[in-house]
């Protein structure tokens, strides 16, 4: 793609992006869900607490590609992203998805408190009850809301491709030649790949 190709591009993306963020700014102060649709009040707050975080992430991002620091808002895009697919699944498939995103919560502050613990952090009464008060239900979203791919491939038929894309992102949010490439002066083009 040619240099002046790419440049529409972004701000073919940048203008869909503003119409985004416009109609979330100026969404009602009521939430429908759809006729018909029962969706319980704890799964609606998570879907709406992460669509809020992926808005803001993204006018993050936009602000830091203003700033022409492309490199440092790719992490935001990519939480972006997974905040916005793991909303969009979680409103979905159901209930599995909301028992499926506690039950990951849980197993990352099991994992927190056993790391504080060994490392002698905070008051050990305290770092224990996180641990033994994190019960786990089994449940069919268990999967894919530990497994980015899996809850992308929940996505069919574009589930690879959102993959992809998360994968790309990747590589430009972790320790890795992407960030040393844009790093380096007249790098980012074959640089250290």
């Amino acid at each position: 793609m040619s240099e002046r190709a790419e440049a529409e591009r972004v701000k073919e993306l940048r203008r869909t992006l503003d119409e985004l963020l416009t109609l979330w700014d100026d969404r009602p102060d009521k939430t429908s869900v759809g006729k018909g649709r029962v969706v319980s009040p704890a799964r609606l707050a998570v879907v709406l607490a992460l669509a809020s975080h992926t808005h803001r992430l993204a006018r993050a991002a936009m602000h830091l590609h203003e700033s022409d620091m492309n490199l440092e808002a790719m992490p935001l895009v990519r939480g972006a992203l997974e905040h916005g697919l793991t909303a969009q699944w979680m409103f979905h498939n159901e209930e599995e998805a909301l028992a499926g995103f506690i039950n990951e919560q849980q197993r990352q502050r099991r994992a927190a408190g056993k790391a504080m613990l060994e490392l002698g952090w905070g008051e050990v009464d305290e770092v224990t009850a996180i641990i033994e008060n994190s019960v786990v239900i089994p449940s069919a979203g268990d999967g894919p809301a530990r497994n980015f791919q899996q809850l992308c491939d929940d996505f069919a038929p574009l589930g690879p491709q959102m993959y992809a894309v998360h994968r790309v992102l990747s590589g430009y949010t972790h320790v890795g030649h992407h960030v040393v490439d844009g790093a380096i002066p007249g790098g980012g083009r074959g640089g250290l790949a």
